[in-house]
Order: C-alpha cells, then structure tokens, then sequence
C-alpha cells in the first residue's frame, strides 16, 4: 500500500496526507487524506507490548475513531458517507 496515495479517492503526495501517532510506543495511527476528508487506522504490530486477540482490532482502537471524528473525518470504511 501507498501510504501516500488515498485509497479512498487516489489524491497522491504527502502533502495531502496527514498521520497522528498515539500511544507509548506509537503503535497506533489514524492517517487521513486532506481532499476527500476520510481516514484509515494503522496498528504496527511490532511495536505492541501485547498482541491484540484476532478480530478485536475495532474494540482496541475505538479511541482512534473518536480522535478522528472530532476533528470531522469521515472513517474510510462507511460507506453510508459518499
């Protein structure tokens, strides 16, 4: 994956993307894209203490979407904003 490309919308450059890191170790990331206003979670696996059991991946980052939805971000996935 291009992390500087939207997968949402293609717009390409760093410049129109933006990555928040959280947590000790910045395991975490919410990375979004300036033009159509959405976002994508990261978790860097190498950098968690311990893992997250398969399939609570949403449970432990729902931190991530609040972050996210308070600054207005529309989550890539929902696809009841188009």
């Amino acid at each position: 994956m291009d992390i500087f490309s939207c997968p949402h919308c293609s717009a390409k450059g760093s410049d129109n993307k933006e990555f928040a890191l959280f947590g000790e170790n910045q395991a975490y990331e919410v990375a979004s894209c300036h033009d159509c206003n959405r976002y994508y979670k990261i978790i860097n696996v190498a950098k968690l203490e311990q893992q997250i059991p398969e399939g609570l991946e949403d449970l432990y980052t729902d931190f991530l979407d609040d972050f996210a939805i308070e600054l207005g971000l529309n989550r890539l996935d929902d696809l009841t904003q188009d």
